[in-house]
């Protein structure tokens, strides 16, 4: 069973690797990125069911990400499946007047 409430697809963790500009071009390197994803998963907030059937989560700060999770059943045991990772919203810059 994982130590993560959901199974992480590949595809989410090579998403993860793009936004902080860290490489996956080794397993190791992979292996990293991976448990840097699922440290942040453990701080998850905030759950929206979206139109897609999906359900979004976000990450809180240094980090905020927006963590897209699917339901849907999956041959690889009864978990939630992590689809896909963004970076968080842009916030404008507040300008000093």
């Amino acid at each position: 069973m994982s130590r993560c409430p959901w199974y992480i697809s590949a595809r989410a963790v090579r998403e993860y690797a793009a936004i902080v500009r860290r490489p996956v071009e080794t397993e190791e390197q992979f292996a990293n990125r991976e448990e840097e994803l699922m440290r942040l998963v453990a701080g998850r907030r905030n759950p929206r069911e979206q139109d897609n059937g999906l359900v979004l989560w976000r990450t809180g700060r240094p980090l905020k990400l927006r963590l897209l999770v699917s339901h849907e059943p999956r041959p690889e045991g009864p978990l939630p499946q992590l689809v896909s990772v963004l970076p968080g919203p842009a916030h404008p810059v507040r300008r000093r007047t």
